[in-house]
């Protein structure tokens, strides 16, 4: 019976924890995952524009998007043979070459939605869909995550601030019950 505090206490320790490791973990999935949503619209309306044999200049602006530096949602249009025929980002002056393996992917599933890492310090967040036109293979539309790795940081350290907060009212709590049990103690004495 003298364990019982102490394994409430550590119980309590634990489920803190996981509750505070759940509550990371799904706000996470959340910033990530709708960080998605504007290129899954931009690549679906673009690839049935293309099917539909209309035009989609106006998703191809003159003045296109520096991938290492802008914020701002992107497309591409990629043959037959996997080459940019269109873009509106660019990295280093030069069009963006996609792997190999997600084209692979998309070619067999017609979708794929991935993070994409180009050059150290640029993330995107890719949607990217097969097309089935006679010059147009893929679109794949993307955006950077900076943004969203910095809600995610600010989400790691007011995570780990109340998990802290909790942790510490459980080791007071404890302090409190040791310290009031040796009083009883040395009174009955």
């Amino acid at each position: 019976m003298k364990n019982i505090p102490v394994l409430s206490n550590a119980s309590a320790a634990i489920i803190v924890t996981v509750i505070f490791l759940f509550i990371y973990a799904s706000v996470q999935q959340s910033y990530r995952t709708t960080a998605n949503d504007p290129q899954i619209q931009l690549a679906s309306e673009i690839k049935q524009r293309l099917e539909n044999s209309e035009s989609i200049q106006d998703f191809f602006p003159k003045d296109t998007v520096d991938l290492s530096k802008s914020p701002s949602v992107f497309a591409m249009l990629l043959d037959n043979q996997n080459h940019v025929t269109h873009s509106s980002g660019f990295l280093h002056n030069e069009n963006p070459m996609l792997p190999k393996g997600v084209l692979d992917f998309v070619k067999t599933n017609g979708e794929d939605r991935v993070t994409w890492q180009p050059q150290p310090n640029v993330r995107m967040a890719m949607v990217i869909m097969k097309i089935n036109t006679d010059n147009i293979s893929y679109v794949a539309v993307g955006r950077s995550l900076k943004e969203v790795e910095v809600r995610e940081s600010n989400l790691v350290f007011m995570t780990f601030v109340g998990w802290i907060i909790c942790i510490a009212i459980i080791a007071i709590n404890a302090a409190i019950y040791f310290f009031m049990k040796s009083k009883k103690t040395e009174i009955r004495r």
